[in-house]
Formats: C-alpha cells, structure tokens, sequence
C-alpha cells in the first residue's frame, strides 16, 4: 500500500480567498480529488467541528466529491461529544455518503465507548456508521518543540474516534485488496 498525507490548512487570510479553509475551501479543489487524483481510493480523517447533528457546509463538499468520484471511501471520525448524549456527531462526519467511524472500548469490547460521539442527525439519519476500538491505542507521541532534535519514536496510548478511524481504513484496505486482487468469490486470486 501507498500513504498520501495531506495537510488541510488554515484559513487564508487576506486577498480574495480571504476565509477559505486550504484544501477544503469554496473555490479551491478539494483534498479529496487530490487524493483521488494521487491513486488515493480510501481516505482516512481524523478531524472534524463540534457535534450538532447538523448537515453543513463540509458535509456538503464530502458528498459532492463522493458523487463525482464513486470509487473512493471517505471516512471520518465521529467525533468525542459522546457523554453530551445524543446527536452529537460532528461535521463532516453528518456527510450522507461518508463512513462516520465511532469508538468502541479497548480490546475485544462490544460496548461504545462512553466519550464517542453518536446520532441521530439533525434529519433522522442513524450515525455513526460502524464502530471500531479506539480506547487506550498505542499511537506516536509528538510534542509541540518543532525544532525538536530527539531522533527516538516516542508511543502514547490515546483514545478517541480518532484512533478508531484510521483502524476500520485499514481494514478497508484489506477487503479493497480482497475485491481488486480477485479472491472474490472462490477465495482463489483470480489469475486473469
């Protein structure tokens, strides 16, 4: 597998484009087609506002991009407004045609956990999509020193739908490679 990574951006201040969102802005193309453009067909994200069950703007462009390239699979994170109650999941992750990613406790857990966010949305629609583990995930560790020379990876355990998301990609992945590579359905890679 590939890795693209992507930088959202902040907002643009100044000139004409004042108050757009780097790649995600009215007028500037889209990270997903980007992406797409890159041989990108599963896109993970793990950002998102606070959750109101509203479909808005991001939402908006996240199902126009998924009408325009019907191949690939956006998924977001739902968004960790859950112990607020109900429709909490946040945007763009309230998208029609994304996969909104909720967190599950650690392990083997059937049980969501108690900071993921969750639906309905403001128009009735069940949300999040699936559920993942994402409590106490062993991740890289960062610090805020940019100018940092410490050469050693440092782990953190984290939760968070965040930590969901980027694990049900992976798995995405997994039964995308499944499907392109022909084992469908004989479980035999197809030789043509």
């Amino acid at each position: 597998a590939q890795i693209l990574f992507q930088d959202r951006g902040g907002i643009i201040l100044g000139g004409e484009d004042e108050g757009e969102a780097g790649l995600t802005g009215v007028g500037s193309l889209p990270m997903w087609h980007q992406a797409y453009n890159a041989g990108v067909r599963i896109h993970s994200n793990s950002y998102g506002s606070d959750g109101d069950g509203a479909y808005s703007g991001g939402d908006i462009f996240a199902d126009r991009s998924l009408r325009e390239l019907e191949d690939l699979l956006i998924l977001f994170a739902a968004g960790n407004d859950g112990s607020l109650g109900e429709n909490t999941i946040g945007s763009p992750g309230n998208a029609k045609n994304v996969v909104t990613v909720g967190a599950l406790g650690h392990g083997n857990s059937r049980f969501k956990a108690s900071f993921s966010s969750q639906g309905p949305t403001d128009d009735g629609r069940l949300k999040p999509d699936v559920m993942a583990t994402g409590t106490l995930i062993d991740s890289v560790s960062g610090d805020m020193d940019n100018g940092s020379t410490v050469l050693e990876p440092r782990r953190a355990q984290k939760s968070g739908t965040s930590m969901a998301t980027p694990i049900t990609a992976g798995s995405a992945a997994l039964m995308r490679q499944y499907y392109t590579e022909g084992f469908y359905p004989t479980g035999i890679a197809n030789v043509i």
